[in-house]
């Protein structure tokens, strides 16, 4: 039954619309969220994330994200008047697999920003985004009805259609800006302005545009040195909103940073949105544990299901 099930999902996978990935540790993603974020903290950074969601079920998912972005600062002069500054260049690859490991998107991108300063503590950061993605499904090994006996499988190949394993190539484009100061940050984002298609058996599945609102502050619990320069003891709360297709999704939470340990709350789902018959529309709280010290941080994130899913069947995501 856990292959029927799997199956099943997987053909659904076929027709309907697609989803970006996800994590639950908004802050930790940047790249990810809004392509203006390259080199916005005025350093070089990287960034590696895994998500594992609902192991608890056959047809689970992994996901994993490395980025990297480097700042670049431009202080030429042209007819006396100052140029653009703060040039950002961020490299980012994402690998999802859903269905165990049989349906795999992999997506490479590369994003350049620029920066023009307001005045003095204010700054708009715009960003493009250029990718190239692959999706691809695993065929081999898939058991059907036919080819099961009450005792187990029956050692016959099936009589349905063989599914083979298919790939597509597809481009991609996104967007993004960011008005911020050293203490507040406001960003909106339009992902896949192109709609690629996403069918590897020649249908018509285009990943719908994502669009998202993002906001986040710096709240101090020490008094700071300099204006522009994080303190080292702070909460920094965030919200973002993201919508796709028919599905729209709210996150909001915050990290307490307690030199050198982090610890965080998060929340996921849209409380006042009726689905259905239900307004049970929620999704799952977080937890988050890290440590960080000098310019490295590691954190530890679990999801706690909150859905009609149960934690106990899906066994949560971390």
């Amino acid at each position: 039954m856990k292959n029927i099930f799997t199956i099943i999902i997987l053909l659904n996978c076929f027709i309907a619309y697609g989803q970006d990935p996800q994590f639950t540790q908004i802050l930790n993603t940047p790249l990810l969220i809004n392509p203006a974020n390259a080199g916005i903290d005025q350093n070089t950074s990287v960034q590696v994330n895994h998500r594992g969601q609902w192991l608890g079920l056959p047809s689970y998912f992994i996901t994993n994200v490395v980025g990297a972005d480097h700042y670049f600062t431009s202080k030429g002069k042209k007819n006396n008047q100052r140029s653009l500054r703060n040039f950002g260049f961020g490299m980012m690859a994402t690998q999802d697999y859903s269905g165990g490991t049989r349906l795999a998107n992999t997506h490479i991108s590369s994003m350049l920003s620029s920066e023009i300063r307001l005045n003095t503590l204010l700054s708009l950061r715009s960003g493009l985004q250029i990718g190239l993605g692959n999706r691809a499904f695993n065929g081999n090994g898939l058991v059907f009805g036919d080819m099961l006996t009450p005792s187990g499988l029956s050692g016959q190949a099936s009589n349905e259609e063989n599914i083979s394993t298919t790939s597509r190539f597809y481009p991609d484009f996104s967007l993004g800006t960011i008005l911020y100061s050293p203490r507040i940050s406001v960003g909106f984002s339009i992902h896949h302005i192109n709609s690629p298609n996403l069918s590897t058996t020649g249908e018509n599945a285009p990943l719908p545009l994502k669009v998202s609102f993002q906001a986040s502050t710096i709240i101090s619990l020490v008094k700071a040195t300099k204006t522009n320069q994080a303190p080292e003891q702070y909460i920094k709360p965030m919200v973002l909103y993201r919508a796709q297709g028919r599905f729209d999704q709210f996150d909001m939470g915050a990290n307490l940073y307690l030199n050198p340990m982090v610890f965080g709350l998060w929340y996921r789902g849209l409380l006042l949105k009726q689905e259905g018959q239900s307004w049970n529309n929620q999704d799952a709280f977080a937890l988050y544990v890290g440590s960080k010290w000098n310019n490295f941080e590691f954190g530890l994130s679990y999801d706690i299901t909150i859905s009609n899913l149960g934690s106990t069947s899906t066994a949560g995501s971390y």
